[in-house]
């Protein structure tokens, strides 16, 4: 059980730190810390089961049709040249 929990713990802090950096890319004028631990919250909150699963769902519909967008974009770039 406390290896368990130690796995989350470092997950977590590895994710959220990682999601921070990018997303700071992005947006620079938001602190790299305050990133960071507002994505911590989300993915704590995720891992625990309070967002409704409907969200989670319509979120991950969403990003798998940007994916899919992107590639055939991307196809279609790459037939033209």
């Amino acid at each position: 059980m406390v290896l368990y929990w130690f796995q989350w713990v470092i997950v977590i802090a590895i994710e959220a730190i990682a999601g921070a950096a990018i997303i700071h890319i992005w947006y620079p004028s938001i602190p790299l810390w305050l990133l960071a631990l507002v994505l911590t919250i989300a993915i704590t909150l995720n891992s625990c089961g309070l967002f409704r699963s409907t969200i989670v769902n319509h979120s991950t519909f969403l990003f798998y049709n940007l994916n899919t967008k992107t590639s055939l974009e991307i196809m279609k770039l790459s037939l033209r040249y």
